[in-house]
């Protein structure tokens, strides 16, 4: 009991609550620190860069034909000449007639390049320019040779229609032809485009 009592005297109980002070103080520290290992900041999820989309340029193409070495379809960039097509066919025959075509002219998609010859009429090369109308034929007054000029119409065909018209007067419209021997529906329906009465 007399030890007992020395042992729980003040002076020991004091070193007795610094060491637990101490032993909690190392557990709070180990736990502490185990926990600070574990913790780490958040990183911020950068979203991944996405890639230019490429511009298609669509392929522009040209039609070269005429007096050129290799006639055909080109395709060239924008800005180009129409002298650098023709260099792509090959360049020019000794026939072609350069004085017809501007070559210094842009080209432009779908465009039809045609070099004459010498003395050979030069094709519009415009590929916005619509063409002239073909000029119809007058059953009433053409010869013989201006109705074989309708296509559909043969040496045959342009005698029975000036026969007709020689026995039976002058056609009053257009489908009258069709009472000319060998004109029926279908015949007339490729003619009635080209021809007139008046």
């Amino acid at each position: 009991m007399d030890y007992l009592k020395k042992f729980l005297s003040k002076k020991n109980l004091a070193i007795l609550g610094s060491a637990f002070a101490l032993v909690g103080l190392l557990i709070w520290n180990s736990h502490g620190s185990s926990e600070a290992e574990g913790w780490q900041l958040p990183t911020e999820q950068v979203p991944p860069t996405e890639a230019p989309m490429e511009t298609v340029q669509l392929e522009l193409v040209a039609d070269v034909k005429g007096e050129v070495l290799q006639p055909g379809l080109y395709p060239f960039h924008k800005g180009d000449r129409v002298a650098k097509l023709i260099e792509a066919a090959g360049g020019l025959t000794e026939r072609a007639d350069v004085k017809q075509v501007n070559l210094a002219a842009v080209a432009e998609d779908a465009m039809v390049i045609f070099i004459p010859a010498v003395g050979e009429s030069s094709v519009n090369n415009d590929p916005t320019a619509t063409a002239e109308p073909e000029k119809k034929i007058n059953i009433n007054t053409a010869t013989k040779e201006q109705l074989e000029q309708i296509k559909g119409v043969g040496p045959s065909t342009a005698d029975k229609i000036i026969q007709y018209r020689t026995e039976k007067g002058k056609f009053k419209k257009i489908e009258d032809l069709k009472k000319v021997s060998g004109i029926g529906d279908k015949t007339f329906e490729k003619l009635k485009s080209q021809i007139v009465t008046h």
